[in-house]
């Protein structure tokens, strides 16, 4: 049998144990992975935990069931020995092969197959529910569609997915053909339709793409939460690069590679709560902060001006640091200039249009980001020496003099020099947005391999509005559909020549531009691109033509009715 250690790496596993705490003396606080070589060995190290764990629960009331409790033994052997046999009061906890924790099955070879049966089995039930309401005369528009897939599908197959996505490529794909075919039935594809195409028309994603966006979230926002009982484990993981054994490799190991790639520091060196000891410094002074940020030079920078003691500056921030952070910079540097006075001053108003820094700050809950903290112990070390804070939320552009002066300062510096600079830490939802975004060019890189102009004229992942219009036909735009044209490419012997008794091939070109059927329609149509200055073309017909007004575009849904369907004209 394998060790226990080698279990453990397959999927970061800890059993609780009760310890008192100083901290907190009513939470079990400690973790432990036992190494041994047989099952039954495991029951030196775990019976005395299950036996402190009785004790603690008997004082404070709590009962524990053994028929309600259940062992499970991680091994891929094919003669693990016998199971181990544990007791809760005198009662023996039942050895299962499988479990539901937490909503997810944990079975023993940690396989998942049996849980990946559960979600497939959820969205195969909830394609039929889709089916129905999307065929339906008075259903939803594709965009409500794709909301309700969100909510009740990718919902049900992101819960775990982090653990569960390590699976086999074949395990997982059955939740990837249930979703596609969801998928199909919202924009009414065809089934030939190339799944790229579907990705790109819905905004979503395969499976393991979307495991790699989720994982990566998750490691920067542990790697900011010290106190969490997976932090350890996983920062060492993180630093250190160990070689796992096959089949035994941790469910994190591949975005951590993915991390080191992008040199994202996902766990920085965290110092304590109290990083500077601010002795109490030695009447009322109001400040006004403003910050700002320039998408088209990645610059962001934030401003101080406090009128009574003539002070007005401005700093630049690190590149990719949000509009909020610079808020909250500028408040740290109000105080900290404060501090540094010769006099106490009885109290100090700060001004500023950011209600979620207020919110952040005034918040009783622990935050990830450094900037609260540091603004928070100022705060305390003034308020020992009789300086009061008040924090104030104000309208931005409403002529408040010390406001706009602020606001001036902030936008200017962002197009001149970037001189002085503050050296500050990106925070956790700073350093997602940047994963993010190069996840999602990524993401749209690799769907781009799909030579179809539908895919080749995105820019983003975005959802385009016009494509989700009730009356576009995505089979046109994509050319799989029910066109003589493109059954001909199905079975050869068909005849691809226009049903209506044209010569000509039946394709989108000749559908929506050439054919005399749809002279009446297309009549329509040349007088609204004519009043538009827009061409007259298959691109601008199907919503391709990116640099033509949604607006404009929307307007040209009455001949998009008239395409052929599949039993013949709509």
């Amino acid at each position: 049998m394998e060790s226990l250690k080698a279990l453990c790496s397959v999927l970061p596993y800890s059993i609780l144990c009760l310890r008192t705490s100083p901290k907190s003396p009513h939470r079990p606080r400690s973790g432990f992975s036992p190494s041994c070589k047989q099952p039954s060995d495991a029951e030196v190290t775990i019976q005395p935990a299950l036996d402190r764990l009785h004790r603690w629960c008997s004082k404070w009331k709590l009962k524990l069931s053994s028929d309600k409790s259940a062992i499970v033994v991680f091994t891929r052997s094919y003669k693990p020995g016998p199971e181990p046999l544990f007791f809760i009061n005198g009662h023996p906890i039942p050895s299962k092969p499988r479990f539901k924790f937490l909503g997810v099955w944990f079975d023993q070879k940690l396989l998942w197959k049996y849980h990946i049966e559960q979600v497939h089995a959820h969205c195969i039930n909830l394609k039929n529910l889709f089916e129905i309401i999307a065929n339906s005369k008075c259903g939803p528009p594709a965009q409500t569609l794709f909301l309700l897939y969100k909510t009740l599908v990718r919902s049900k197959t992101d819960y775990g997915l982090i653990a569960y996505g390590n699976a086999s490529k074949s395990s997982l794909s059955k939740i990837d053909i249930a979703c596609r075919a969801i998928i199909r039935i919202i924009l009414g594809a065809k089934s030939s339709t190339p799944m790229k195409i579907l990705y790109a028309e819905s905004s979503s994603e395969p499976i393991s793409t979307r495991r790699l966006w989720l994982a990566s979230q998750y490691l920067i926002k542990l790697g900011h939460k010290p106190y969490n009982p997976a932090f350890t484990l996983a920062r060492s993981a993180f630093l250190n690069s160990i070689v796992y054994p096959p089949r035994s490799t941790p469910c994190l190991s591949d975005t951590i590679l993915y991390l080191k790639k992008l040199d994202c520091e996902a766990f920085p060196a965290i110092p304590p709560s109290s990083r500077h000891h601010y002795p109490p410094p030695s009447d009322d002074i109001v400040a006004y902060t403003d910050g700002s940020r320039c998408e088209e030079q990645n610059t962001t920078t934030s401003a101080v001006v406090i009128p009574s003691l003539n002070i007005n500056l401005v700093w630049t921030l690190p590149n990719l640091s949000s509009t909020f952070s610079a808020e909250l910079q500028g408040i740290k540097q109000a105080l900290k200039l404060v501090y540094n006075l010769d006099h106490s001053p009885l109290g100090i108003s700060i001004f500023t249009e950011s209600s979620s820094s207020i919110q952040a700050i005034s918040s009783t809950a622990p935050s990830d980001n450094e900037s609260i903290a540091e603004i928070r112990e100022p705060i305390d070390s003034l308020l020992s020496s009789g300086t009061r804070t008040s924090l104030y939320w104000i309208p931005s552009h409403a002529g408040i003099p010390g406001n706009e002066a602020a606001d001036t300062l902030a936008v200017n510096q962002c197009s001149s020099s970037p001189d002085p600079t503050l050296l500050t830490h990106l925070s956790p939802d700073e350093k997602t947005a940047v994963i993010k975004n190069i996840w999602s060019h990524d993401h749209l890189r690799a769907l781009k391999n799909c030579k179809k102009e539908c895919i080749q004229m995105r820019t983003s992942l975005k959802s385009i509005k016009w494509h989700h219009h009730p009356t576009r036909k995505i089979a046109i735009s994509s050319g799989h559909n029910y066109l003589n044209a493109f059954n001909h490419r199905i079975d050869t012997g068909a005849d691809p020549s226009c049903r209506f008794g044209c010569e000509a091939i039946e394709n989108s070109q000749h559908i929506l531009i050439d054919c005399p059927k749809n002279d009446l329609a297309r009549t329509q149509l040349r007088r609204l691109t004519t009043i538009n200055k827009i061409p007259m073309d298959v691109e601008t017909l199907t919503g391709l033509n990116s640099s033509i007004d949604t607006k404009k575009t929307v307007r040209h849904t009455q001949f998009s009715s008239k395409i052929p369907g599949k039993n013949g004209p709509k």
